[in-house]
């Protein structure tokens, strides 16, 4: 069956619209290319995903309570059973101290700070760091920032 003439001019039409809707140059393709790349370079800090750690920690009440734990830690007392008998914290009771994984930002400010400060290293005691909780000694058994992984 041969189309009728109006049918060949609504056909006609359609690949007309159609061909108009499609990038007709280059520069219309690198005008596209350009706003995604844009828009990825703005979105960038959002698709990273957050910095982790993995730490243990031993919360005292006072300064002096503090150093005291530091100094049977630097003399060679284990941090998990110091943790265990003097922590405030029941992490400290149940784990050794043992906070597992976080991300930053999901601790109270100054205990993050140091944590994910890359000049601290692994496996030493920090502190003592006071926060609105007390005195924490901290151990940081791994981290991850920017895709680079530490640990002990």
């Amino acid at each position: 069956p041969m189309a009728t003439e109006a049918e060949r001019a609504a056909a006609a039409r359609r690949r007309a619209a159609a061909a108009s809707n499609e990038p007709s140059s280059g520069p219309a393709i690198l005008a596209l290319l350009l706003g995604l790349a844009l828009v990825y370079w703005q979105l960038r800090p959002f698709l990273r995903p957050k910095p982790t750690a993995t730490a243990a920690h031993i919360l005292v009440a006072d300064e002096q309570a503090a150093l005291d734990t530091l100094e049977d830690l630097l003399g060679g007392a284990d941090f998990g059973a110091l943790a265990a008998e003097r922590s405030l914290c029941p992490s400290g009771k149940r784990k050794g101290g043992s906070l597992g994984s976080f991300s930053q930002g999901s601790m109270v400010g100054p205990f993050d700070a140091a944590v994910f400060d890359k000049g601290n290293k692994l496996g030493r005691v920090l502190g003592p760091v006071k926060t609105s909780f007390g005195y924490h000694l901290i151990k940081i058994l791994a981290r991850d920032i920017d895709g680079v992984k530490e640990e002990l």
